[in-house]
């Protein structure tokens, strides 16, 4: 499969293929009531691709607000960082508005003689005591949560993160409001940096073209970001001044993910002489890092072999890498072709031709795949015979 290819080509094929063999991601829309609120609140739910394929699978969560308008943009970034294996698949819980000055402000501010707006502890608690362990419930999480803003929603990130700080694990913050209430969210985010010694968090904020108050609080909060040193806090801040009040999410949504998950992919190059130890100590690191058990993933595991026997010209650890991952999912139609690739390179052709019968058992004959593995068989089955003929 895939011989005779660049690296990078036989790379972007394998996530091509990996995926082609998932479900599209699944789009639901529920809706949950609040007895916090006093109201029904709309919720829009993206599945990752695979999350009906890997049964076992546990996902972190993304909440994000304001979902309805940010849905699109953000799975489409998320899609294509995990077809390069560069982060993890989330599930995406995107929470609709009812109102909006209400639920996302910290603190009131004046509109004409009227106060307004103040009513995000009020929020939090719904999103705490109702909406986490409702969505906890019906699908299957893990103990990692990501919260994603954008204005007053970025505004409403910063507030959640100095006040419940161990409510969500990732904070992303675009063009947050700082300046509502005077900037009255400022100061106490300021105090929280200040004070706190250790936090295993992290937060991403950006600011386009913005102005006056705006720009003035998102200044001052970065530059206490620069001056503080917290363990285990990491952070990023980034200043657009190109771009819009409404384009930073956009511009921003890549470079926050990118930056959270920077770990999160291999470096081949760097793979040794014990390739099954070197990943098996990658995903240990990623484990300590975000703390809930990783594994290696099938793709992974699938690439490294596909290293080994394409760039590195060694089918016999190919043929190591694959069997682990032939054990480790033996389910995959996948799997066991790319076995099969290996064994062929080495001139087996027997044991390659028992690895494709075992792919086409387990592959539908409505799958586009069947062919595919149909024609390698028959590859296959002429160089058995062309090797008995001489």
């Amino acid at each position: 499969m895939f011989k005779y290819l660049s690296h990078m080509l036989i790379i972007s094929l394998l996530f091509i293929s990996n995926f082609s063999r998932s479900h599209e991601r699944s789009t639901t829309d529920d809706s949950l009531y609040s007895k916090i609120l006093n109201e029904e609140r709309k919720l829009i739910i993206q599945l990752p691709r695979s999350y009906d394929s890997n049964k076992a699978q546990n996902y972190p969560v993304l909440y994000l607000l304001d979902g309805p308008s940010n849905m699109t943009h953000t799975s489409g970034t998320l899609d294509f960082i995990n077809k390069n294996v560069l982060a993890p698949e989330l599930i995406i819980v995107g929470i609709a508005n009812t109102d909006r000055g209400r639920d996302l402000t910290p603190y009131p501010t004046k509109r004409g003689d009227q106060e307004f707006g103040g009513g995000a502890d009020k929020f939090l608690d719904f999103i705490e005591a109702e909406l986490i362990p409702y969505i906890n419930t019906k699908y299957r999480t893990e103990n990692y949560k990501i919260i994603t803003g954008h204005s007053l929603g970025g505004l409403f990130v910063i507030h959640t993160l100095q006040s419940r700080p161990q409510l969500f694990q990732a904070h992303i913050a675009f063009s947050p409001s700082l300046q509502w209430s005077d900037k009255a969210s400022v100061k106490p985010a300021i105090e929280f940096f200040n004070k706190t010694k250790t936090l295993n968090n992290y937060l991403y904020m950006n600011l386009g073209n913005e102005k006056g108050p705006m720009r003035e609080g998102f200044d001052e909060l970065s530059a206490t970001l620069k001056q503080i040193n917290i363990q285990g806090f990491k952070y990023d801040s980034e200043l657009y001044e190109t771009e819009t009040h409404m384009t930073t999410p956009y511009i921003g949504q890549f470079k926050a993910f990118r930056s959270l998950y920077a770990n999160w992919d291999m470096n081949f190059e760097a793979i040794g002489e014990e390739p099954l130890k070197d990943i098996k100590q990658h995903y240990q690191a990623l484990t300590k890092q975000f703390g809930y058990p990783i594994k290696p993933t099938e793709s992974i595991t699938n690439d490294v072999g596909y290293h080994f026997l394409y760039q590195k010209r060694d089918p016999l650890k190919a043929i190591d890498i694959f069997k682990h991952n032939v054990n480790t999912y033996p389910e995959s139609a996948n799997t066991h072709d790319s076995l099969a690739d290996a064994y062929e390179w080495n001139g087996d052709i027997g044991k390659a031709l028992e690895q494709i019968d075992i792919a086409l058992k387990l592959t539908n004959k409505s799958d586009r795949n069947f062919a595919f593995y149909t024609r390698h068989k028959d590859k296959l089955i002429k160089l058995a015979k062309k090797s008995d003929d001489q």
